[in-house]
């Protein structure tokens, strides 16, 4: 039975696929399991570097990534508009008042 990648983390089901690398990346595609919850931490984490940077990550960034998540060093990220529009699509805040 197949179970979330990072350690001590005992979620079985509805694990998502998470793209350590990508076909175009040297040695992809490599993906592992993680449950939701982690999987929205690392998703947030490497997307805050990469527009940051302006640039997406590299191989070498994501592998570093995939590994500060397992060994514990990611933590839950704070939920901004950013983060949770590409979670869950744009947040509608209503009309805007022009100065």
């Amino acid at each position: 039975m197949s179970r979330c990648s990072v350690a001590g983390c005992r979620v079985t089901e509805n694990l998502e696929q998470h793209h350590i690398l990508y076909p175009q990346h040297q040695g992809g595609p490599v993906t592992r399991p993680l449950c939701h919850e982690h999987h929205e931490w690392i998703t947030a984490k490497q997307g805050y570097v990469a527009r940051k940077q302006h640039h997406e990550l590299s191989a070498r960034q994501r592998w570093y990534f995939w590994f500060q998540l397992i060994g514990g060093k990611i933590k839950k990220p704070r939920r901004t508009r950013r983060h949770l529009d590409w979670w869950q699509g744009p947040i509608d805040l209503g009309p805007v008042d022009q100065i």
